[in-house]
């Protein structure tokens, strides 16, 4: 048969390369011994390669017989007899109509698959989605107080926004300047009298100021101090949060309304998977 023919033929090949394999392991062991022999430094060295050789050599030899020939072709002839369709042309006995409808369960079997991948996909990305949803947006930051859209976190500890919640920025102090003169001896001995009308005068500056930020909550009062020059930044934090309290109800109902979304595009992602691809349900839930 057509099957068998390639068979004998692949089995013959098989014995061929085991022969090449073991002529060309057994080659290798003599150029071992001889270059051991040859360009030894030492009598241990020589005997160690004339050793390695020699074991190349036997491999070599065992490998070239007959009878492992014998056994490669009969493992190739005992394979393709035992498997129903191989990979030299069909099974025994396979007809072209069987072929055929072979190669048409295989084609479909590899669009399943890759549906399926798509499918599997899509349910990760869903995932992610979800994952994200269910993460508190970040409205504002500054320094260590981090303004979420449900809550403040400051130094102090967590408060969810609510109307008992209060920032605030509080300041101190001023930025003075002031110009002094005096007569130098440099300039009177160059001016001379004149110096009195051009006495060399020094600005200098005073700054008092401090800057604060506080936030009141029902549990406690967290205070941070700021640099004076970071005043813009700082109310424009205090008011983010203001704005937040007052739009705490709204906030609330657009993540809860971004977790469903999410949710619901999961359940479907996950309801398009085939059943041995579904997340089994725990024996608990």
């Amino acid at each position: 048969m057509r099957g068998d023919d390639r068979g004998m033929r692949v089995s013959r090949v098989v014995g061929y390369l085991m022969k090449t394999v073991g002529f060309i392991v057994g080659f290798v062991g003599a150029i071992v011994v001889i270059i051991g022999v040859a360009a030894a430094n030492s009598v241990g060295s020589a005997v160690v390669d004339v050793i390695l050789g020699l074991l190349f050599m036997g491999a070599g030899a065992r490998l070239a017989t007959p009878d492992r020939a014998r056994a490669g072709r009969a493992w190739v002839l005992a394979r393709l007899r035992l498997s129903p369709v191989n990979t030299f042309g069909g099974g025994p006995g396979e007809s072209k109509a069987d072929r055929a409808a072979r190669r048409e369960r295989e084609k479909a079997d590899r669009a399943a698959e890759k549906a399926t991948r798509g499918l599997e996909t899509a349910v990760r990305k869903a995932e992610s989605a979800l994952e994200k949803a269910t993460e508190r947006k970040v409205l504002g930051r500054y320094r260590k107080s981090v303004l979420y859209e449900d809550g403040v976190n400051t130094p102090e500890g967590w408060c969810w926004l609510s109307p008992d919640v209060k920032a605030s920025v509080q300041d101190a102090g001023s930025l003075q300047t002031y110009v002094t003169s005096r007569l130098s001896v440099t300039r009177i001995v160059g001016l001379g009298v004149f110096a009195l009308a051009a006495p060399k005068r020094k600005s200098h500056t005073v700054d008092t100021r401090e800057l604060y930020l506080l936030v009141e909550t029902a549990q406690f009062d967290s205070l941070v101090e700021c640099r004076p020059d970071e005043g813009p930044t700082v109310r424009a934090f205090a008011t983010a949060i203001n704005n937040a309290i007052k739009q705490a109800a709204t906030l609330a109902e657009q993540r809860k309304g971004r977790i469903e979304a999410a949710e619901r595009a999961l359940a479907s992602a996950r309801a398009q998977l085939p059943p041995s691809c579904a997340p089994q349900e725990s024996a608990g839930e």
